[in-house]
């Protein structure tokens, strides 16, 4: 199991699984942000194609493509409009810029320079682009309510904003420490990759003691604490080690750097057979 596609080939690489040897179990992507922050370059394995998707409704829909993947949505528990509207006033407040999740845009109102540095650096960060707004969000919240919130800042006001966002929101919300550190995240409340990795073993008929996950992120806690067997990643934060079974040896960057030595030297394809989305 993989907690986010940035990490995917080098979970698969720090598995020691290479030479076109079969993987043996399902090897999954499950990501927290839907299908539109995993992009085809980020992406080098081919997905099976006998996904589906599962609507927030429960229904079964034909599976979605993003380039050449293909996506199962597993839940969909958007921020309630009052914790939207108390996050969206605190960072105004404070001023600083934040990004609405909502269906497969991401919305934001940059003003100041140092936002739209921010804003930038999320696009570059996770491949997507960024539609800008101007008028504190209104329509927005009027068209729907966001299926999350991004607050980005500075990486030394990271963890006051994440205290200050805590404290406003008294338990109404996910909110969650940003990895690279310069976003924190809101969520519903019930949302976090431990339900997801509950519901996607239920949907392949597996029990949570059968998954191993990996993740590095103060995001991934709850992911590595259900799964039977939690990773940490070398670079991980000391909350996530925590909660781990076992820290690997290596950072996400070494290993990524040894799966594209690898590659190299490799006409092997291995498969991921579904990639999950919240």
């Amino acid at each position: 199991m993989v907690s986010s596609p940035a990490s995917t080939v080098s979970v698969i690489h720090s598995l020691g699984l290479k030479g076109g040897k079969p993987f043996g179990f399902p090897l999954v992507c499950l990501n927290g942000a839907r299908g539109m922050e995993i992009r085809p370059s980020g992406m080098k394995y081919p997905l099976h194609d006998n996904a589906a998707q599962t609507t927030p409704t429960g229904d079964v829909s034909p599976t979605e493509v993003v380039g050449s993947l293909r996506f199962v949505e597993l839940f969909h528990e958007p921020v309630p409009q009052n914790v939207a509207v108390k996050a969206l006033g605190l960072a105004k407040e404070l001023r600083l810029v934040t990004n609405y999740y909502i269906g497969h845009e991401i919305h934001a109102q940059p003003k100041e320079e140092s936002h739209f540095n921010l804003t930038q650096r999320y696009t570059e960060l996770t491949g997507t682009q960024i539609v800008h707004c101007d008028d504190d969000y209104g329509a927005l919240l009027k068209q729907g309510l966001p299926s999350k919130l991004v607050v980005l800042c500075d990486s030394s006001e990271l963890d006051c904003v994440c205290s200050k966002l805590k404290e406003a929101l008294e338990g109404q919300a996910n909110v969650v420490r940003g990895s690279p550190p310069f976003f924190v995240e809101v969520l519903n409340k019930d949302v976090n990759k431990g339900r997801g990795l509950e519901l996607m073993c239920k949907r392949l008929g597996v029990t949570p003691e059968e998954a191993i996950a990996f993740g590095d992120g103060d995001n991934d806690k709850e992911f590595l604490g259900v799964a039977g067997r939690g990773i940490a990643m070398k670079n991980a934060r000391d909350a996530v080690k925590e909660v781990a079974d076992e820290v690997t040896e290596w950072t996400n960057a070494q290993v990524s750097h040894l799966a594209s030595c690898t590659e190299q030297n490799s006409s092997s394809a291995h498969s991921i057979d579904y990639s999950f989305f919240l």
